[in-house]
């Protein structure tokens, strides 16, 4: 699904924001926060015993983007499922 400027996409655990071009964004991500430049906005999916264990969230973070080849966008982490996202109207 798209919108002006933006292109999303839901691959489970994945859901990803891919913006047209570079954008500034304010972002509380644990890998990129604060005003940051961003052509990307990447939410993962967890479960509780997902990261239970996980001593650092962002390094965790940093390596499942990596490995969805996902690195440089701002992550976040989120217990909802990714594929109930919706658009408002």
């Amino acid at each position: 699904m798209s919108g002006a400027g933006f292109f999303v996409e839901c691959r489970p655990p994945w859901l990803v924001a891919r913006f047209d071009g570079p954008c500034a964004v304010l972002s509380w991500s644990s890998n990129r926060p604060g005003f940051v430049t961003a052509t990307k906005v990447a939410w993962l999916e967890v479960r509780d015993a997902e990261i239970a264990c996980v001593a650092d969230p962002r390094v965790f973070l940093e390596a499942r983007l990596g490995e969805a080849r996902l690195r440089g966008a701002v992550g976040l982490m989120t217990a909802r499922d990714v594929r109930r996202h919706h658009f408002a109207r």
